[in-house]
């Protein structure tokens, strides 16, 4: 079983399993919707969108209040 556990800023602690991986692949399906023209090729745009605004989270993780 995969255990995954999340410290947020505020001090909160989760926990969570399979739920996360297969969140973001539900994420990227939902928001590439717009690319629908773009046919299969939506996928790819949507998912390196997201993974690029996952990179820009993480960076403002470290200035945590």
């Amino acid at each position: 079983m995969d255990l995954v556990a999340v410290d947020t800023c505020t001090g909160t602690r989760l926990y969570s399993f399979l739920s996360v991986a297969w969140g973001i692949i539900a994420d990227v399906d939902n928001e590439s919707e717009r690319f629908r023209s773009l046919g299969n090729a939506r996928f790819a745009v949507g998912a390196a969108i997201r993974i690029a605004g996952l990179f820009q989270c993480y960076i403002s993780a470290f200035h945590c209040y």
